[in-house]
C-alpha cells in the first residue's frame, strides 16, 4: 500500500467517523425531543385526571353534604312542629286555667 493509499484510507475513516457523530448527534436530538413530548403528554394526562379526580371528589362531597342538610332540615322542622305544638297547648290550658278561675 502506498503512501496516497494510507492517507486516502485514513480521510475515508475520519469522513465515516464525522458522517457517524453527526448521525448520533441528531439520533440524540431527536431522543431528548420525543423524551420532552412524551414527559408533556404524561403531565398533561395527570392534571387531567386530576383535575377529573378532584371534580368528582367535590360532587360527591356536595351531594353528601345537601343530603345531610336535608335530614338535619327535616329534624329541625320536625323539632320545631314540637315546641309548636307545645307552644298551643300550653297556651290552650292557661287560657281554660284561667277561664275555670273566673267563672265558679
Amino acid at each position: 500500500m502506498t503512501m496516497i493509499d494510507v492517507l486516502k484510507s485514513i480521510k475515508k475513516a475520519e469522513t465515516t467517523a464525522d458522517e457517524k457523530l453527526e448521525s448520533s448527534k441528531e439520533e440524540a436530538i431527536q431522543i431528548v425531543a420525543d423524551a420532552r413530548r412524551k414527559a408533556a403528554e404524561i403531565i398533561q394526562n395527570a392534571t387531567d385526571e386530576s383535575l377529573t379526580s378532584t371534580i368528582t371528589t367535590l360532587n360527591t362531597a356536595r351531594d353528601k353534604a345537601g343530603k345531610e342538610a336535608k335530614v338535619v332540615e327535616a329534624d329541625g322542622s320536625g323539632a320545631i312542629e314540637a315546641v309548636h305544638a307545645s307552644a298551643s297547648k300550653s297556651r290552650n290550658d292557661a287560657v281554660q286555667l284561667i277561664i275555670d278561675s273566673l267563672m265558679p
